[in-house]
């Protein structure tokens, strides 16, 4: 089953939220061991805020998948679910996504839709287009597989693992918002495991881990790079409020993910 939605302003979903909302205030403590990059604490702060913007896209994969399933309105109290979403096209303005879903038995035997029997979801997505939030202007594209466990209403916490791969053409603001930053992120998700537990949506456990190539850039022209790097950025899910997160093994910081900060670790 597949739509089109059109999407302009953020979708903020349950383990995407707190680096989307507000915007991230980030630092970190003193490097211990080897270090294993080459990236100065501005330049990993950078790298923090593209994190953010391009965990929006896999909170609109979490957020249509979740809010699609009968459970979503106990999950999410006072949300609809985005039923129409398999029913219509939706028009939000600058983002197209191309999305689809399946359902599979404990055998994995595909089955016509969800129901008693399906223990598994499958969810791919295609997400592309321009976005502007009060810090970003940028051109996205985004592919995701993921694949969600524990939909039956009996089961306490939904499993959620997969992969996605994005790519990013940023015009950004500064963490002081002073200065403009220029950016080229590309990147493969790994999600391992992530545990959310259905009552409140709490991720008990699991990791997210982002592999990529970052050019910093002096303008918006692709070859106009200023430094490139690789990134590792890893976050683990520790049943509390605030995950812990590692750039490249060397920038620490905890995911406020109520308010949508970091904060020093």
């Amino acid at each position: 089953m597949k739509t089109i939605l059109h999407r302009g302003a953020p979708v903020f979903a349950l383990l995407a939220l707190a680096l989307v909302a507000g915007g991230c205030g980030t630092s970190s403590k003193n490097p211990t061991g080897p270090a294993t990059s080459d990236m100065t604490q501005s330049e990993a702060n950078d790298v923090a805020l593209q994190t953010c913007f391009a965990l929006d896209d896999v909170g609109l994969d979490v957020e249509g998948a979740v809010g699609g399933l009968p459970m979503s309105p106990a999950l999410r109290p006072g949300a609809m679910p985005m039923h129409a979403a398999w029913d219509t096209t939706l028009s939000f303005g600058g983002m197209t996504a191309e999305i689809s879903r399946e359902f599979y038995d404990a055998g994995n035997n595909l089955l016509a839709d969800y129901g008693p029997t399906a223990v598994r979801m499958n969810w791919r997505s295609h997400i592309w287009g321009g976005r502007e939030t009060y810090r970003d202007t940028a051109l996205v594209a985004h592919h995701a597989n993921f694949d969600f466990t524990g939909i039956q209403l009996v089961d306490t916490a939904i499993v959620i693992s997969g992969t996605c791969a994005d790519t990013l053409l940023n015009k950004f603001h500064s963490l002081d918002s002073l200065v403009t930053r220029y950016g080229y992120w590309r990147s493969a998700l790994a999600c391992t495991n992530v545990r959310m537990r259905k009552i409140d949506g709490l991720p008990l456990g699991g990791t997210l881990t982002y592999v990529g190539k970052v050019d910093k850039l002096r303008s918006t022209e692709l070859g106009d790079v200023e430094k490139h790097f690789s990134v590792i950025v890893v976050i683990t899910f520790n049943g509390t409020r605030y995950p812990d997160v590692v750039i490249n093994g060397l920038h620490h910081f905890q995911w406020d993910m109520e308010h949508g900060t970091m904060i020093p670790a």
